[in-house]
């Protein structure tokens, strides 16, 4: 053992991994263990060679905001399947993301939607339209100059009438007819 070793937060991402795949009552077990991921005989037997690996294959931490991460989020813990990532870097290597290809180039529906600045609910709401990505990855449709755009407030949340009409799939016209009816912008907002 390396002497003082057990300390250090290096020391307790090791011992973490091995308890999450190795462990059933952890609680994270079922996302790990359970699945059939695992930590490599060598690494787990060792956390000499677990740190004597991560400085040959990945250097140094490069921040306290990284930490190992598996690149095949279905594989196990051996040298040529972890990096160090952030939590966003890891966030985008979930299980049950969404991802979209437009223009040759593939990201998670999160990220578009950062990288264009469209509301992922438009985008999610596009595509449950049946628009193919292009037409779901648009950029917004801007009112006319000097026009502005109706904005209802319902269930405590307040949207331009464009942005209801995509999160919820009614039409904007139909949107418009109810509440020039007197209906409740509510009821307006109704399926």
């Amino acid at each position: 053992m390396i002497h003082g070793a057990v300390r250090t937060p290096f020391y307790k991402v090791w011992a973490a991994m091995k308890y999450r795949c190795h462990q059933p009552k952890d609680k994270a077990y079922p996302y790990y263990g359970a699945r059939g991921i695992a930590v490599c005989d060598r690494w787990r037997k060792s956390f000499e060679a677990f740190a004597v690996d991560i400085a040959a294959e990945l250097g140094e931490r490069p921040s306290a905001d990284h930490s190992i991460d598996r690149i095949d989020n279905d594989g196990d813990y051996k040298p040529a399947n972890v990096r160090w990532a952030t939590k966003r870097e890891q966030a985008a290597n979930r299980r049950g993301l969404r991802w979209l290809t437009h223009n040759g180039e593939t990201r998670t529906m999160t990220d578009w939607s950062r990288h264009l600045e469209i509301s992922r609910m438009r985008i999610e709401a596009r595509l449950r339209r049946g628009l193919s990505v292009e037409e779901a990855l648009k950029p917004e449709a801007r009112p006319p100059a000097g026009r502005k755009e109706r904005v209802l407030t319902a269930h405590r949340q307040t949207r331009s009438l464009t942005e209801w009409a995509d999160c919820l799939g009614i039409a904007k016209g139909t949107i418009s007819a109810r509440l020039t009816r007197g209906w409740s912008v509510e009821r307006a907002l109704s399926k």
